[in-house]
């Protein structure tokens, strides 16, 4: 089963990949379709369908590393990796800084966002998310993928 040709953004083209071509470990962009049938698409391991996971991300475009490949599966599928970032933190108190800020004893998370002093920006993380998608909505990169994976839907990346 192929991929079809998708113009890419800047009046680029991608390249087709077929599911034999696909390797583990490789970085492929991927672009899911702006409409997707609800009837069309597997249960994914999670107990959810994949359209109820991927409904809200219709049309976007983003790199993944693929980490599996069920070429018998209807339709073909890949697992992988995609790296996005956000502005917001969240880390667990031990128990000097919980004990320093006179807390009761207990666990503590503290969430929110970090500026840099004298910025209104705030700092990105890189946090990775595991996906499933069809196999044909891999294409070769269109850019290069950098050495540090960021988020290709990321203006600021």
């Amino acid at each position: 089963m192929f991929s079809r040709w998708i113009p890419a953004a800047a009046g680029r083209t991608l390249g087709l990949v077929h599911v034999r071509d696909v390797e583990v470990g490789q970085t492929y962009d991927v672009t899911i379709p702006e409409h997707l049938p609800r009837s069309r698409y597997p249960s994914g391991r999670s107990g959810y369908g994949l359209w109820d996971q991927l409904r809200f991300q219709c049309g976007e475009r983003f790199a993944l590393t693929v980490t599996a490949i069920d070429p018998d599966a209807e339709p073909p599928m890949v697992d992988g990796l995609r790296v996005l970032t956000f502005g917001h933190v969240e880390v667990e108190l031990v128990d000097e800084q919980t004990a320093a800020l006179g807390l009761p004893p207990g666990r503590y998370r503290l969430t929110g966002a970090v500026r840099p002093e004298h910025s209104v920006g705030m700092v990105q993380f890189p946090h990775t998310v595991k996906m499933q998608v069809p196999a044909r909505w891999l294409h070769r990169p269109a850019r290069p993928v950098p050495a540090v994976a960021v988020d290709l839907d990321d203006p600021h990346s």
